[in-house]
């Protein structure tokens, strides 16, 4: 996904699980190249960044 021009990277996970040391690796990758990663273990986290990055994205 972008928003703004930024690549967005989500890797959602079931509540309580964590990501993978290959999908961490990633997730830092996209980081390091100026996207923007995370991992979401629920919905209102969810909701949460995105309406965040779009607040963002607005006060450009």
């Amino acid at each position: 996904m972008s928003i703004d021009g930024s690549f967005v990277a989500v890797e959602f996970k079931r509540e309580g699980a964590k990501a993978t040391l290959l999908q961490e690796k990633n997730l830092q990758q996209i980081i390091k190249s100026g996207g923007i990663a995370s991992v979401i273990d629920n919905y209102e986290s969810f909701k949460e960044m995105i309406l965040e990055l779009v607040k963002k994205s607005k006060r450009r």
